[in-house]
């Protein structure tokens, strides 16, 4: 039996897609397998999104399958607010988890806490191999993290600020280049900052990839086309949130999408 283990978790070692259909009975598309592959290929990897081909679903089953597969692996998940964290990130990761009676078997879930630990052989919780989800308002909550193989995964990008990311790359370092990985996926809703640089003066550091909802078949149709409408195909909506497009620039509208957004945050 623990032969057949090996051989399976070795199996999903470098196919993020296998482990999706073996664990969770669900593949995903065409758009979503690019990122899947990226992600196995490559270390840091920034993707604009527009709203509802599934982000959360795709980064929910890379974080889990990096844990799974990486022995003494730190995965911490962030985006701007504990609430995404948990009613976001967190939902998808513990509905994945609830499908895989397999997976279950290893892992200390905490019923409230966005937190799970690999249990050990005497049935103790592992610290050193555990998945956290913590909010991007404090940089201290990104520092610290000296696992064997660690992960970051960065929700909804735009809306976190750059000192998040800096103490990041500072705990990638520590890490070591070749173990660390940085995956960043949301609506381009900011012409400034750490994420909006990544498909820009930074472009060659970053495996770019994009979501464009015209593309996704979980999107619906009669949904863009609604959109459209409403809003017009060169309304900074229109591009961000279905094209996944960075709008125009941020002195070209009254009021910035990002700061209406920020508000709404609190």
């Amino acid at each position: 039996m623990k032969e057949q283990l090996s051989d399976l978790f070795e199996s999903w070692y470098y196919n993020p897609v296998k482990f999706s259909v073996d664990c969770f009975g669900e593949e995903p598309d065409q758009l979503q397998k690019e990122l899947f592959e990226a992600v196995a290929s490559h270390n840091r990897i920034a993707v604009r999104s527009g709203n509802g081909p599934g982000k959360s679903w795709s980064v929910a089953k890379l974080g889990l399958w990096f844990f799974f597969t990486r022995p003494y692996s730190d995965v911490i998940t962030t985006a701007p607010t504990y609430d995404q964290v948990q009613r976001v990130i967190w939902k998808e990761i513990r509905a994945n988890m609830a499908k895989s009676e397999l997976l279950k078997s290893f892992v200390d879930l905490l019923p409230r806490d966005p937190t799970m630990f690999m249990i050990q052989e005497d049935g103790s919780k592992n610290d050193d191999w555990a998945m956290f989800g913590r909010s991007s308002t404090q940089k201290e909550n990104m520092q610290g993290y000296h696992a064997r193989h660690l992960m970051f995964i960065i929700d909804e990008a735009s809306g976190v600020d750059d000192e998040i990311f800096e103490a990041i790359e500072g705990s990638q370092t520590e890490a070591g280049a070749n173990k660390a990985k940085i995956v960043m996926i949301g609506n381009p809703t900011r012409t400034e900052g750490y994420f909006f640089e990544a498909f820009h003066s930074k472009s060659h550091l970053w495996k770019t990839i994009h979501f464009d909802c015209r593309l996704s078949p979980r999107v619906s149709k009669d949904w863009i086309e609604q959109k459209k409408e409403e809003y017009g195909e060169e309304s900074p909506f229109f591009k961000v949130r279905v094209l996944g497009d960075f709008p125009l620039g941020g002195d070209d509208a009254l009021i910035p999408l990002y700061w209406i957004e920020k508000a709404i945050r609190g």
